[in-house]
């Protein structure tokens, strides 16, 4: 016992040192007992702190719950908002990624479309289906404005 104590705390006081080892068993005696509960102040520490020890240790261990959930439930809050920051941040990028391929891909098809009508053969049409080609081309601004130059 006194080795792992010294462990613990650390070196002993020599003069416990003189007491360590000298009871080799405990017993109770019931003649002792007695003189203990007809002391008054001896009946009195006795009477009075029955169960305080238990008493205690609930109200640390309640204390220790309590703080115990207020961190959980603090971190799993943070997490929480970790989480969906996090989900966010994700969507966001993929929905820019995928606004920015959507444009190129969009970007190159008025490209090929371009390429397309410069490589049509009009000079073989009439001049009904030209202006017909063209109109299909121009917005409808200039159709209007075409058109009204027509009928003056």
């Amino acid at each position: 016992g006194g080795e792992m104590a010294a462990r613990l705390w650390g070196p002993a006081n020599p003069d416990a040192m003189k007491v360590n080892g000298i009871f080799s068993s405990v017993q109770y005696s019931r003649s002792r007992a007695a003189l203990l509960s007809e002391d008054p102040a001896l009946r009195f520490v006795l009477n009075s702190f029955d169960g305080d020890l238990y008493q205690g240790l609930s109200l640390v261990v309640d204390v220790l719950n309590t703080e115990t959930r207020a961190i959980l439930d603090m971190a799993l809050s943070e997490n929480k908002t970790l989480f969906a920051v996090h989900v966010i941040v994700v969507v966001i990028i993929f929905y820019v990624c995928l606004f920015q391929a959507t444009v190129r891909y969009a970007l190159r098809e008025v490209v090929l479309a371009r390429e397309f009508v410069v490589r049509m053969p009009l000079h073989i049409l009439s001049s009904e289906d030209f202006e017909t080609f063209q109109d299909f081309f121009r917005s409808e601004d200039e159709i209007g404005g075409d058109r009204d130059d027509e009928d003056e």
